[in-house]
């Protein structure tokens, strides 16, 4: 058995109300109604594939290099009827 380990990002989608999770270094999805039910099903997602993969002996992609929260500041026009 060996170990793997990915970045999962987590979104909460508004129009359906789950919980995404995602592992962008393997372009993979999967999502729930509530946090952990999305960490479960990412879980068995990544683990699956991962097994594919190895299955097939396919290469493993890296995790991503690193993660950074960026803040950017954004001129908004206060005039009436533009769209921002």
């Amino acid at each position: 058995m060996a170990q793997f380990t990915y970045t999962v990002v987590y979104e909460h989608d508004p129009e359906t109300g789950q919980i995404c999770a995602s592992v962008p270094a393997l372009d993979l999805g999967s999502h729930g109604s509530t946090l952990e039910e999305a960490r479960a099903m990412i879980r068995e997602a990544l683990a699956l594939h991962l097994e594919g993969l190895l299955e097939e002996n396919m290469p493993l992609p890296g995790d991503v290099q690193s993660i950074e929260r960026v803040t950017v500041d954004v001129a908004v026009s206060t005039t009436e009827g533009t769209s921002v």
